[in-house]
Protein backbone atom coordinates (compact mmCIF):
# COMPACT_ATOMS: atom_id res chain seq x y z
CA UNK A 1 0.00 0.00 0.00
CA UNK A 2 3.09 2.17 0.91
CA UNK A 3 3.84 2.20 -3.10
CA UNK A 4 1.17 3.36 -4.22
CA UNK A 5 1.74 7.04 -5.13
CA UNK A 6 -0.72 10.23 -6.53
CA UNK A 7 0.76 9.07 -10.02
CA UNK A 8 -1.12 6.16 -9.69
CA UNK A 9 -4.23 7.39 -8.18
CA UNK A 10 -4.55 9.85 -11.31
CA UNK A 11 -4.01 7.02 -13.60
CA UNK A 12 -6.32 4.60 -11.76
CA UNK A 13 -9.34 7.54 -12.42
CA UNK A 14 -8.36 8.34 -15.63
CA UNK A 15 -8.43 4.71 -17.51
CA UNK A 16 -10.70 2.81 -15.37
CA UNK A 17 -14.16 1.86 -16.43
CA UNK A 18 -15.70 0.96 -12.65
CA UNK A 19 -18.38 3.92 -12.05
CA UNK A 20 -17.14 7.05 -10.67
CA UNK A 21 -18.80 5.79 -7.10
CA UNK A 22 -16.68 2.72 -6.71
CA UNK A 23 -13.52 4.57 -7.93
CA UNK A 24 -13.75 7.18 -4.74
CA UNK A 25 -14.77 4.56 -2.54
CA UNK A 26 -11.75 2.59 -3.37
CA UNK A 27 -9.45 5.23 -3.45
CA UNK A 28 -10.72 6.23 0.03
CA UNK A 29 -9.90 3.05 1.38
CA UNK A 30 -6.34 3.23 -0.07
CA UNK A 31 -6.00 6.28 1.68
CA UNK A 32 -7.56 5.00 5.20
CA UNK A 33 -4.94 2.01 4.78
CA UNK A 34 -1.90 4.63 4.01
CA UNK A 35 -2.93 6.40 6.73
CA UNK A 36 -2.65 9.91 4.75
CA UNK A 37 -5.78 10.85 1.83
CA UNK A 38 -4.70 11.23 -1.90
CA UNK A 39 -5.36 14.53 -3.30
CA UNK A 40 -6.86 15.26 -7.07
CA UNK A 41 -10.44 16.30 -8.05
CA UNK A 42 -12.79 13.48 -7.14
CA UNK A 43 -14.75 11.82 -9.86
CA UNK A 44 -18.64 12.92 -10.06
CA UNK A 45 -21.88 10.78 -10.36
CA UNK A 46 -23.10 11.26 -13.79
CA UNK A 47 -26.21 13.12 -13.91
CA UNK A 48 -29.37 11.51 -15.72
CA UNK A 49 -32.42 13.28 -17.05
CA UNK A 50 -35.38 11.19 -14.96
CA UNK A 51 -37.15 8.58 -17.05
CA UNK A 52 -40.43 7.92 -16.67
CA UNK A 53 -42.71 5.00 -17.83
CA UNK A 54 -45.10 5.25 -20.86
CA UNK A 55 -48.34 4.79 -19.96
CA UNK A 56 -48.88 2.48 -22.45
CA UNK A 57 -45.94 0.28 -21.44
CA UNK A 58 -47.28 0.09 -18.05
CA UNK A 59 -50.57 -0.78 -19.02
CA UNK A 60 -49.12 -3.85 -21.39
CA UNK A 61 -47.32 -5.08 -18.45
CA UNK A 62 -50.44 -4.79 -16.68
CA UNK A 63 -52.27 -6.82 -19.18
CA UNK A 64 -50.15 -9.45 -19.60
CA UNK A 65 -49.54 -10.27 -15.65
CA UNK A 66 -53.44 -10.13 -15.54
CA UNK A 67 -53.79 -12.86 -18.32
CA UNK A 68 -51.47 -14.91 -16.87
CA UNK A 69 -53.44 -14.70 -13.19
CA UNK A 70 -50.31 -13.38 -11.57
CA UNK A 71 -52.77 -10.80 -9.11
CA UNK A 72 -49.59 -9.86 -6.78
CA UNK A 73 -47.76 -8.19 -9.81
CA UNK A 74 -50.95 -6.37 -11.14
CA UNK A 75 -51.66 -5.17 -7.25
CA UNK A 76 -47.98 -4.08 -7.00
CA UNK A 77 -48.36 -2.11 -10.26
CA UNK A 78 -52.14 -0.47 -9.58
CA UNK A 79 -50.87 0.69 -5.81
CA UNK A 80 -47.31 1.42 -6.81
CA UNK A 81 -48.54 3.65 -9.82
CA UNK A 82 -51.51 5.24 -7.86
CA UNK A 83 -49.84 6.06 -4.69
CA UNK A 84 -46.16 6.85 -6.15
CA UNK A 85 -44.57 5.43 -2.70
CA UNK A 86 -41.20 4.03 -2.78
CA UNK A 87 -41.03 0.73 -2.48
CA UNK A 88 -39.89 0.02 0.64
CA UNK A 89 -42.74 2.08 1.77
CA UNK A 90 -44.94 -0.27 -0.10
CA UNK A 91 -44.10 -3.24 0.71
CA UNK A 92 -44.44 -2.29 4.81
CA UNK A 93 -47.90 -0.91 3.77
CA UNK A 94 -50.32 -2.99 6.69
CA UNK A 95 -53.86 -4.37 5.32
CA UNK A 96 -54.88 -1.48 7.94
CA UNK A 97 -53.86 1.04 6.40
CA UNK A 98 -54.26 -0.18 2.81
CA UNK A 99 -58.07 -0.51 3.80
CA UNK A 100 -58.48 3.08 5.24
CA UNK A 101 -59.92 5.85 3.09
CA UNK A 102 -56.41 7.94 3.39
CA UNK A 103 -52.95 6.40 3.56
CA UNK A 104 -50.64 7.47 5.99
CA UNK A 105 -47.40 6.51 5.71
CA UNK A 106 -43.77 6.96 8.14
CA UNK A 107 -41.59 7.05 5.13
CA UNK A 108 -38.98 4.89 5.54
CA UNK A 109 -36.44 7.36 3.98
CA UNK A 110 -36.88 10.64 5.55
CA UNK A 111 -39.93 9.55 8.69
CA UNK A 112 -42.20 12.11 7.64
CA UNK A 113 -45.56 11.19 7.57
CA UNK A 114 -47.08 11.48 4.27
CA UNK A 115 -50.81 11.09 3.92
CA UNK A 116 -52.32 9.72 0.53
CA UNK A 117 -56.50 9.43 -0.09
CA UNK A 118 -56.92 6.24 -1.37
CA UNK A 119 -58.13 5.87 -5.19
CA UNK A 120 -61.25 4.83 -5.96
CA UNK A 121 -59.74 1.98 -8.25
CA UNK A 122 -57.67 0.57 -4.79
CA UNK A 123 -61.34 -0.19 -3.48
CA UNK A 124 -60.91 -3.41 -4.13
CA UNK A 125 -60.40 -7.07 -1.94
CA UNK A 126 -57.35 -7.53 -0.20
CA UNK A 127 -55.80 -10.68 0.62
CA UNK A 128 -55.83 -11.90 3.87
CA UNK A 129 -52.54 -11.03 5.00
CA UNK A 130 -50.56 -8.79 7.04
CA UNK A 131 -48.67 -6.98 4.28
CA UNK A 132 -50.20 -7.51 1.07
CA UNK A 133 -47.53 -5.99 -1.13
CA UNK A 134 -44.52 -7.86 0.85
CA UNK A 135 -42.17 -9.58 -1.35
CA UNK A 136 -38.87 -10.10 -2.35
CA UNK A 137 -37.26 -6.81 -4.01
CA UNK A 138 -35.50 -9.12 -6.25
CA UNK A 139 -37.94 -11.49 -6.93
CA UNK A 140 -40.32 -8.22 -7.46
CA UNK A 141 -38.03 -6.44 -9.97
CA UNK A 142 -37.55 -10.55 -11.95
CA UNK A 143 -41.27 -10.21 -12.19
CA UNK A 144 -41.61 -7.36 -13.62
CA UNK A 145 -38.63 -8.03 -15.79
CA UNK A 146 -40.25 -11.14 -17.07
CA UNK A 147 -43.51 -9.37 -17.69
CA UNK A 148 -41.59 -6.19 -19.45
CA UNK A 149 -40.36 -9.30 -21.73
CA UNK A 150 -43.36 -11.02 -22.48
CA UNK A 151 -45.72 -7.69 -23.23
CA UNK A 152 -42.49 -6.55 -25.77
CA UNK A 153 -41.58 -3.08 -23.55
CA UNK A 154 -38.37 -1.90 -22.17
CA UNK A 155 -37.62 -3.08 -18.31
CA UNK A 156 -38.67 -0.31 -15.97
CA UNK A 157 -38.03 -0.67 -12.39
CA UNK A 158 -40.46 0.44 -8.91
CA UNK A 159 -38.62 3.86 -8.95
CA UNK A 160 -39.24 4.58 -12.74
CA UNK A 161 -42.99 3.98 -11.63
CA UNK A 162 -42.66 6.27 -8.47
CA UNK A 163 -41.32 9.09 -11.07
CA UNK A 164 -43.84 8.57 -13.33
CA UNK A 165 -46.59 9.18 -10.85
CA UNK A 166 -45.30 12.14 -9.74
CA UNK A 167 -45.34 13.42 -13.43
CA UNK A 168 -48.59 12.69 -14.31
CA UNK A 169 -50.03 14.35 -10.94
CA UNK A 170 -48.25 17.18 -11.51
CA UNK A 171 -49.97 17.16 -14.97
CA UNK A 172 -53.56 16.53 -13.26
CA UNK A 173 -52.70 19.16 -10.58
CA UNK A 174 -49.78 21.82 -10.40
CA UNK A 175 -48.52 20.95 -6.86
CA UNK A 176 -49.67 17.47 -6.73
CA UNK A 177 -46.55 15.70 -7.91
CA UNK A 178 -44.44 17.81 -5.37
CA UNK A 179 -46.89 16.50 -2.52
CA UNK A 180 -46.11 12.89 -3.94
CA UNK A 181 -42.40 12.99 -4.26
CA UNK A 182 -42.40 14.81 -0.71
CA UNK A 183 -40.47 17.60 -1.65
CA UNK A 184 -42.96 20.18 -0.93
CA UNK A 185 -43.91 18.59 1.91
CA UNK A 186 -40.08 19.21 3.40
CA UNK A 187 -38.58 22.08 1.84
CA UNK A 188 -38.23 25.42 -0.09
CA UNK A 189 -39.53 28.92 0.85
CA UNK A 190 -43.09 27.78 0.79
CA UNK A 191 -42.29 24.74 3.35
CA UNK A 192 -44.66 25.78 6.26
CA UNK A 193 -47.36 26.79 3.92
CA UNK A 194 -47.25 23.37 2.33
CA UNK A 195 -47.11 21.56 6.09
CA UNK A 196 -49.18 23.34 8.48
CA UNK A 197 -52.04 25.23 5.86
CA UNK A 198 -52.71 23.38 3.35
CA UNK A 199 -55.10 20.45 2.92
CA UNK A 200 -52.68 18.45 1.02
CA UNK A 201 -55.38 15.07 0.88
CA UNK A 202 -57.67 17.48 -0.52
CA UNK A 203 -55.02 18.57 -3.32
CA UNK A 204 -54.17 15.11 -4.00
CA UNK A 205 -58.06 13.91 -4.24
CA UNK A 206 -58.62 16.68 -7.14
CA UNK A 207 -55.93 15.49 -9.47
CA UNK A 208 -56.58 12.03 -9.07
CA UNK A 209 -59.95 12.89 -10.23
CA UNK A 210 -57.50 13.82 -13.28
CA UNK A 211 -55.15 11.64 -13.20
CA UNK A 212 -54.55 9.46 -16.33
CA UNK A 213 -54.52 5.83 -15.37
CA UNK A 214 -52.91 3.17 -17.90
CA UNK A 215 -55.87 1.41 -19.93
CA UNK A 216 -55.79 -2.34 -18.56
CA UNK A 217 -55.97 -0.90 -14.69
CA UNK A 218 -59.38 0.18 -15.51
CA UNK A 219 -62.70 -1.53 -15.26
CA UNK A 220 -63.90 -3.30 -18.10
CA UNK A 221 -66.59 -1.22 -18.47
CA UNK A 222 -64.97 1.85 -17.95
CA UNK A 223 -62.55 0.38 -20.80
CA UNK A 224 -65.26 -0.43 -23.09
CA UNK A 225 -67.09 3.64 -22.42
CA UNK A 226 -63.61 5.21 -23.00
CA UNK A 227 -63.35 3.28 -26.41
CA UNK A 228 -66.71 3.68 -27.40
CA UNK A 229 -66.66 7.87 -27.04
CA UNK A 230 -63.13 7.68 -28.82
CA UNK A 231 -64.58 6.14 -31.58
CA UNK A 232 -67.67 8.57 -31.96
CA UNK A 233 -65.50 11.26 -31.50
CA UNK A 234 -63.34 10.27 -34.74
CA UNK A 235 -66.39 9.44 -36.70
CA UNK A 236 -67.65 13.09 -35.90
CA UNK A 237 -64.68 14.42 -36.64
CA UNK A 238 -64.56 12.55 -40.20
CA UNK A 239 -67.85 13.54 -40.87
CA UNK A 240 -67.53 17.38 -40.22
CA UNK A 241 -67.21 19.52 -42.94
CA UNK A 242 -63.14 20.70 -43.57
CA UNK A 243 -63.44 24.34 -42.27
CA UNK A 244 -65.12 22.46 -38.66
CA UNK A 245 -61.96 20.05 -39.04
CA UNK A 246 -59.79 22.91 -39.23
CA UNK A 247 -61.47 24.78 -36.09
CA UNK A 248 -61.40 21.51 -34.39
CA UNK A 249 -57.08 20.96 -35.26
CA UNK A 250 -56.90 24.79 -33.77
CA UNK A 251 -58.43 24.34 -30.59
CA UNK A 252 -56.15 20.92 -30.11
CA UNK A 253 -53.58 23.39 -31.00
CA UNK A 254 -54.22 25.71 -28.36
CA UNK A 255 -55.15 23.23 -25.95
CA UNK A 256 -51.81 21.51 -25.63
CA UNK A 257 -49.54 24.37 -25.96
Amino acid sequence: MEKITQADVDRFRAESRLSPVTIEAAIKAAGILRGERFSGEKLKRPTKRPVTVPLDDMSRVFAAAQKRGNVFVCRFLKWSYLTGLRLGDLMSLTRPQMAADVIDVATSKTGKLQSIPRHPLLNCRLPECEYPLKKSPGRLRTKLRYYCDIAGVPYFTPQMIRRTSATQYELARPGAGGIIQGSALYGGRDAVTWKYYLDQVTILTEAQSRLAIPEAMLPKSERTRKRTEERQLVEAFRRASSGDREVVLRMVGRLTW
